[in-house]
């Protein structure tokens, strides 16, 4: 009885070992050879066209297995109606499992050499889930922490109804396998909505950087249209983040083709309706601070026209812009008009509820001349119209909702009045308005 036992136990023993050998031998050859058989490929090749209603192709797929797994892929494209959605060539992984006692799967690198996705396109033949279903945490992680992340050139397009958006970076390496991990970018990006279009480009040198679980980014220049901005930020791993953006004689222009883009502030084309023709330099300071935005921009010199004074130009020597979490304040402006420094002016308001209304007021005291009357206040009266004198007046600019009222004082001294066509008429009363208003 105690010869046949044992020989049962080492039979039971024999069959594992064959077993586990068996395993061993299929999971560190066989299933090789199967995803690196050509009919693997266009077996997966012909279901995933079928499930996007696409043209998939694999090209040499090739994936060597053991404590360590290395899966590779010369090409990687998809293709719908003669248009090129995704191109991903010399796609190349390793992964580790030296940690799989602990439930986690080492990635080591990721890697590829050229990636091109139009995402818009992209995103319309993908299945989508109609319903979420709740995720169950998965049994085994993923350990990214020291992994080396790399494409030599991306393109990346997302063409909408509503903007385009046309990205190209190359040398974007993300080497964690250092203490201090370094994301290394080079790129340039072109984005174009209502009409107006940004390009901003950098190069990260050594600016960008992940350590001690946090995201940093230091003093890192950037450079949209001709100017420069220069950001700093982090992020931690528990979601607490701080982004700076700060600039010195950023082009006005650049500033507001950004802000009437609607790509920052959603109403920002509504926020300059009364103006135009914007030029010159300010200097900003703004920060998102865990989705709290503030700031300051002050005005070197700028210039713009006014449309509701048929277009009137104007030149701000100064002034301060503060940017609330809703609300925006204009103080301290100061300047002339009509190219004329004789003609000053000087102007506060605010801007409540900038992303969804866009209530605004400007309060502006402006001395006049004939000059203006002469050149814009006959234009917008449809007949002539003259101030005999001059007068201290208060321009108030309303717009809400991208609709504009203007209403106007003057204050008018004694023995000075106004000459309409043939007929003048001089007041006597030194504190006597006159009110004109403009809807």
């Amino acid at each position: 009885m105690k010869i046949r036992a044992k020989h049962i136990f080492v039979g039971i023993a024999s069959v594992g070992v064959i077993t586990l050998a068996g395993i061993g031998a299929v999971y560190k050859w066989g299933i090789p050879a199967v995803v690196n058989s050509p009919a693997a490929a266009n077996f997966v090749q012909k279901e995933a066209s079928k499930m996007l209603n696409a043209d998939v192709k694999i090209v040499k797929p090739h994936l060597k297995t053991g404590m360590e797994i290395a899966f590779t892929v010369d090409k990687l494209t998809i293709d719908k109606d003669g248009k090129n959605y995704l191109t991903l060539s010399d796609i190349d992984t390793l992964f580790s499992l030296h940690k799989l006692h602990k439930k986690s799967i080492i990635v080591k690198k990721m890697l590829a050499k050229d990636i091109y996705v139009d995402a818009y396109n992209l995103s319309k033949i993908l299945p989508h889930q109609e319903k979420k279903k709740e995720k169950k945490p998965s049994p085994i992680g993923l350990d990214m922490y020291n992994t080396l992340l790399g494409v030599k050139n991306v393109t990346l397009v997302y063409h909408t109804p509503e903007f385009d958006f046309d990205l190209k970076a190359k040398h974007a390496i993300f080497d964690r396998t250092e203490a201090r991990k370094y994301l290394h970018v080079d790129f340039d990006l072109d984005i174009q909505k209502s009409g107006h279009k940004i390009n901003i480009s950098a190069n990260d040198k050594n600016r960008i950087f992940m350590e001690n679980h946090v995201a940093y980014i230091k003093d890192f220049p950037i450079n949209i249209e001709k100017s420069n901005i220069v950001i700093n930020a982090f992020m931690t791993n528990k979601g607490k983040y701080e982004l700076n953006v700060s600039a010195k004689n950023f082009n006005a222009k650049d500033v507001a083709d950004i802000v009437n883009s609607n790509l920052v502030i959603a109403n920002g084309s509504q926020m300059l309706e009364p103006v135009k023709d914007i030029s010159g330099t300010v200097d900003f300071d703004v920060t998102l601070k865990q989705g709290k935005l503030s700031g300051d921009i002050n005005i070197d010199e700028v210039g713009f026209k006014v449309k509701p004074l048929m277009d009137m130009p104007v030149r701000i020597t100064g002034g301060n812009v503060n940017i609330g979490e809703k609300d925006i304040e204009f103080k301290d402006f100061s300047g002339y008009y009509n190219n004329k420094k004789t003609n000053t002016l000087s102007l506060k308001g605010y801007t409540k509820d900038y992303q969804k209304t866009c209530d605004t007021k400007l309060d502006s005291d402006i001395f006049v001349t004939n000059d203006f009357f002469k050149n814009y206040l006959s234009k917008m009266l449809g007949s002539p119209v003259q101030i005999v004198g001059d007068s201290m007046s208060k321009l108030i600019i309303k717009s809400v909702n991208g609709s504009v009222d203007v209403l106007w004082f003057f204050l008018l001294r004694e023995n000075h009045g106004f000459k309409f066509g043939d007929q003048s008429m001089v007041l006597k009363d030194y504190k006597t308005f006159f009110i004109l208003q403009k809807s």
